[in-house]
């Protein structure tokens, strides 16, 4: 999906397009990852972009509700957010609460055992997930003997620091 595009169905909703909603869908649009707030407001920061992070946050919860982007990942933690919607396998680790994004084999039979699924329960079914967690490869390694890995504080991505002891 074009930015433009994104922007264009801002606007058919009736709102505007601000200057820094058009940042905020200039960056999902040119890094095309999971980012969260803060990431994107860290790249709007270094590209020299007056931000503050709630109108980050305001704005990606504005999109989010109209199903231009979709949050990504544990709700507890920090979210991430993605423009493209297509049905893969995201692999969100529980400690760093980063996000990999996977193809499903095999992704026409999940479909359709999830649309029979939805349809036998009398759901209108627009898309789905799948989300799986456990550990990036990052973590593990922390995780490994003579290592004691702090925890990220609660909504940060938190770089990992070596225990003291």
């Amino acid at each position: 999906m074009a930015a433009t595009s994104l922007i264009e169905r801002l606007r058919s909703a009736g709102l505007k397009a601000t200057a820094p909603r058009k940042a905020v869908v200039r960056v999902l649009e040119e890094r095309r990852q999971h980012l969260s707030a803060d990431d994107i407001h860290t790249a709007l920061v270094a590209q020299g972009v007056r931000i503050d992070l709630s109108s980050v946050y305001r704005t990606v919860s504005l999109l989010a509700r109209l199903g231009l982007v979709r949050p990504v990942g544990p709700a507890e933690r920090h979210g991430h957010f993605e423009i493209d919607h297509e049905e893969r396998v995201h692999l969100v680790c529980a400690r760093c609460g980063a996000v990999m994004e996977t193809n499903l084999p095999g992704i026409a039979a999940m479909r359709k055992t999830v649309r029979g699924l939805a349809e036998a329960n009398g759901f209108g079914l627009d898309q789905f997930t799948i989300e799986a967690t456990g550990e990036c490869r990052a973590c593990r390694r922390l995780s490994a003997p003579n290592h004691a890995p702090e925890r990220a504080p609660h909504g940060t991505t938190g770089v990992r620091r070596r225990a003291k002891r």
